[in-house]
């Protein structure tokens, strides 16, 4: 499962990649992707959507971040020896 946001700056909405590739418009069925999607069990109910059946988003439409309100974001860089 790939999802995205897709949209204006500041006005993104879900959206998933089907298997051919194509962004999928989720937001008739889904909250965005912040803390209360994926406290809330956001992912397992995605598992139940046809995702066929969801609007195709246009090919030139600006991709945004893939999180809304990302709380603390952990990185460890695959040199840290050398710095």
């Amino acid at each position: 499962m790939k999802l995205v946001r897709h949209g204006q700056t500041g006005a993104e909405r879900p959206g998933i990649i089907d298997p051919q590739g194509q962004i999928r418009d989720l937001s008739g069925v889904s909250d965005d992707f912040g803390p209360k999607f994926f406290a809330d069990g956001g992912i397992e109910r995605l598992k139940s959507v046809n995702v066929q059946g969801l609007p195709i988003v246009a090919k030139d439409t600006r991709l945004g971040p893939c999180v809304a309100q990302p709380g603390n974001f952990i990185a460890i860089g695959l040199n840290y020896i050398q710095h």
